[in-house]
């Protein structure tokens, strides 16, 4: 499938069933939600995000009327979602031995944080790990190798199976 026509179908998809929310007010959120719970709400962001991912991929799944997708294609899709919905801007993805590196230029968490000492993207790692598993029907699992709100160029996340 084109990358024109899976950003077509989930443009389409979001407008029908999306829900548009002003980005100020979630970063504002999720900034304070950190301040106060600190990193000890890490597992909790980072499963709400598994959970979010593997709807994603059902609606994918739905939508697309497909049973199978190729690595790209998971890659493409779950670019599509994220730059719809305004939550990350996909840089570059790498294939390679059955491992998935995909870099953001940002995300709205790592914007929301601002800084910090450890990655802060933990709903994107968990989202994306949850929405490889539901796509290909295997355990991937994620985790931000690298974010911006620690000072680095750039948010990056490692997916591998499990």
């Amino acid at each position: 499938m084109q990358k024109e026509e899976i950003l077509s179908q989930v443009r389409t998809f979001l407008r029908t069933e999306g829900l548009l929310l002003p980005a100020k007010p979630v970063k504002e959120f999720y900034a304070q939600v950190f301040k106060l719970a600190g990193f000890g709400i890490g597992g909790l962001l980072t499963l709400s995000g598994r959970k979010a991912g593997e709807m994603g991929a059902r609606m994918v799944k739905e939508m697309s009327e497909k049973e199978r997708f190729s690595y790209e294609e998971v890659c493409l899709y779950a670019e599509a979602f994220l730059k719809e919905t305004r939550v990350a801007r996909l840089e570059l993805y790498e294939i390679k031995d059955g491992k998935v590196e995909m870099s953001f230029l940002s995300t709205v968490f790592a914007e929301a944080i601002g800084k910090s000492r450890k990655p802060v993207c933990l709903p994107v790692a968990g989202a994306l790990g949850g929405f490889f598993t539901e796509m290909l029907g295997e355990r991937w699992d994620c985790r931000e190798v690298s974010c911006r709100a620690r000072g680095d160029e750039r948010c990056s996340f490692l997916l591998q199976r499990r």
